[in-house]
């Protein structure tokens, strides 16, 4: 089977990392596979190790202006007729619109929604235009696969695609090997992964801490991986509130981010809106209760033996949480452990390949 696969940037991100899993298995099993994105970044430089060809596409990362959508249009068209695919698999919003729309499904072509742009919480334009892109984009496709239950309810609610090419696959990670966890000393160390955008709203953690005594304050280390436009603003907001432990560790490599996930005891997610964030599998994968807003397809995944729900943007409910854990370190551990089984036994990257898989052979068949 020759497979191409489209996403928009290469930067190390949740769908990077979906493409990357899903790429080298398929080549390590005998197939032949390449990927068109952005030049420059992890998932390129993950791709080359691999021995993948990577085509890259420099529009995609332009302003959506008509030359550079013509221009990242003819780019995919030249790589059609170089690899001749028998099948193309489109990520992320840009190179999903963009590829169907050039290949028309003449190719069986495959769509992964990472989290559509019309959820809950996305600003009204972003949606209204959102659902009208996708339901164009849908036409010129084979079938979608949703990464949780909650996309699923939201395509068909907007009749995105018919119910019948839809197909729900949750993210999925390996269970890593431990070398230590659940550390008692007399500071809890809360990690947050995730770009540094609006959406993840950081703010609000810190928020959060600032509601809490001083002396449980004190005792509260975070750190915080990743980087975006919100970072200045949200170092600001450290100094201006004065608040102590709080480090800003930058882009970390996967294995990096399993080395801090390892090395923490609570993992906290309050994003605005999300698809099924790679973040949350990889945290409990190592062991790490959760505190995450109820967004997306979030709740899927928590349940009350591994984590905790709250609503978006409320800082009171995440103070009270953060406080409990601070204090019984012992249910940290029962949740986190509850939490790495239920990553094994629902969310593996075993799981997701196979699934994936399936539907690959039965687009390539008809």
């Amino acid at each position: 089977m020759k497979i191409l696969y489209l996403i928009t940037k290469s930067e190390y991100g949740g769908a990077q990392t979906h493409v990357a899993q899903i790429m080298k298995r398929m080549k390590a099993q005998g197939h032949t596979v390449a990927l068109m994105t952005t030049p420059g970044g992890w998932l390129e430089e993950e791709t080359k190790k691999a021995g993948i060809s990577v085509y890259p596409n420099i529009w995609f990362s332009r302003r959506s202006l008509p030359w550079n959508l013509w221009m990242a249009i003819k780019g995919i068209q030249n790589t059609i007729q170089d690899f001749d695919p028998q099948l193309v698999h489109c990520h992320s919003t840009k190179a999903g619109f963009l590829g169907r729309l050039c290949i028309r499904n003449r190719i069986p072509t495959l769509y992964t929604a990472h989290g559509w742009p019309f959820a809950k919480g996305t600003p009204i334009i972003k949606k209204v235009a959102g659902i009208f892109a996708e339901k164009i984009a849908s036409s010129f496709c084979s079938a979608i696969i949703c990464v949780s239950r909650y996309d699923d309810k939201l395509a068909k609610q907007f009749r995105i695609m018919d119910k019948e090419r839809l197909y729900v696959i949750y993210n999925g990670v390996q269970i890593p090997v431990l070398h230590g966890m659940y550390t008692m000393n007399s500071t809890m160390r809360v990690i947050f992964v995730g770009r540094m955008e609006k959406q993840k709203d950081q703010q609000l953690l810190l928020e959060a801490v600032c509601l809490l005594p001083k002396d449980i304050r004190s005792q509260i280390e975070i750190v915080f991986i990743g980087d975006g436009r919100n970072k200045k603003r949200l170092e600001a907001y450290v100094r201006k509130k004065g608040i102590p432990n709080v480090r800003f560790a930058g882009i970390q490599g996967r294995g990096a981010i399993t080395e801090f996930m390892s090395k923490s005891n609570v993992l906290v997610l309050l994003s605005k809106w999300e698809g099924l964030p790679y973040a949350l599998l990889e945290g409990m994968a190592v062991g790490l209760p959760v505190i995450a807003s109820v967004v997306g397809g979030v709740s899927e995944v928590i349940t009350k033996d591994c984590g905790f729900l709250v609503d978006k943007g409320n800082a009171f409910q995440v103070a009270e949480i953060l406080e409990l854990l601070m204090n019984k370190p012992e249910l940290r551990k029962a949740l986190g452990q509850n939490a790495r089984k239920r990553i094994g036994t629902n969310f593996s990257e075993d799981l997701m390949f196979d699934q994936t898989k399936a539907i690959y052979q039965k687009l390539v068949k008809h």
